[in-house]
């Protein structure tokens, strides 16, 4: 949930994304998507769209991957969102507690 002590943290993972993207030529959005894709046991996101831009730029996030420097980047930026959430804050209460020890399936 967006919080005002937590909108500073959220700002900085957007960036972060943004940056992130660059290197693939890649929205924040399309490698938030991508991200939550290479996530271990994650085989589909769900995803809304009011236009055909919008499912074009959704469709960008398939056909590539995360190098896993940069999908551990984005772990350690993320926890700290994530870790208060209780298990009905999520689908499935799943983040890497310790991303150093993830594999990015390839």
């Amino acid at each position: 949930r967006l919080q005002p002590a937590t909108l500073p943290q959220v700002k900085e993972t957007v960036k972060l994304l943004e940056e992130v993207g660059s290197k693939y030529g890649k929205t924040a959005a399309q490698t938030a998507l991508r991200w939550v894709l290479d996530q271990p046991g994650i085989t589909s996101v769900i995803v809304g769209a009011s236009s055909v831009a919008q499912v074009d730029e959704n469709v960008g996030a398939l056909g590539w991957r995360l190098e896993p420097a940069d999908w551990q980047r984005l772990a350690r930026m993320t926890w700290p969102l994530s870790d208060g959430l209780r298990p009905h804050d999520t689908l499935c209460r799943w983040h890497p507690k310790d991303s150093a020890d993830v594999t990015v399936r390839r």
